[in-house]
């Protein structure tokens, strides 16, 4: 009877042990309230923090597709209650928060991909959400939507600039 208490015991301390070293991931999840998109990927809190959509990267200020990224955003977030969810990395080297941003219950980073409004970027070696990013992008490019439209502008040759010469280590 005395060998089965101690079984017992070692099997739960194992146990303890065993679940009380393996990293957990985290999933934070808290409610922000939006309010003003920034840009395609950026977001003003209305406490004043600012979050960086994590996984994804939209175009540029002034750049192909970027006014619809912006005004797709604002339409999804913008004077809204949103539910931002923490991965690994907190803040991104100018101090936003990095988050999967979900307005309605659909994740946004995921739907900017899709829509063609962004591209998939990572920030760290796991994301939770990467397959369904890579698949969005891959679905994206396939229906050829915004920034993976064809261009149907035509080039002539004598307009472009070429290089003709290159001296590799010129003087001055």
């Amino acid at each position: 009877m005395e060998f089965k208490k101690l079984n017992f015991i070692v099997f739960f301390i194992l146990i303890f042990l065993i679940f009380g070293c393996v990293e957990q991931p985290i999933q934070e999840k808290e409610l922000a309230l939006v309010e003003e998109v920034i840009d395609g990927d950026t977001l003003k809190l209305a406490s004043g923090e600012r979050v960086r959509m994590i996984g994804i990267n939209a175009p540029e200020k002034q750049t192909i597709c970027s006014e619809q990224a912006i005004q797709f955003l604002r339409e999804k977030v913008e004077s809204k209650t949103i539910e931002l969810e923490k991965e690994q990395t907190d803040l991104d080297q100018y101090g936003r928060k990095l988050r999967n941003v979900f307005s309605e219950g659909e994740n946004v980073n995921i739907l900017m991909v899709r829509e063609g409004l962004a591209t998939v970027y990572l920030y760290e070696k796991e994301l939770k959400y990467f397959e369904e990013l890579r698949q969005a992008e891959a679905d994206a490019q396939k229906s050829q939507e915004c920034i993976w439209k064809k261009s149907t502008e035509v080039y002539e040759l004598e307009q472009c600039i070429s290089v003709k010469d290159f001296h590799f280590d010129a003087e001055g």
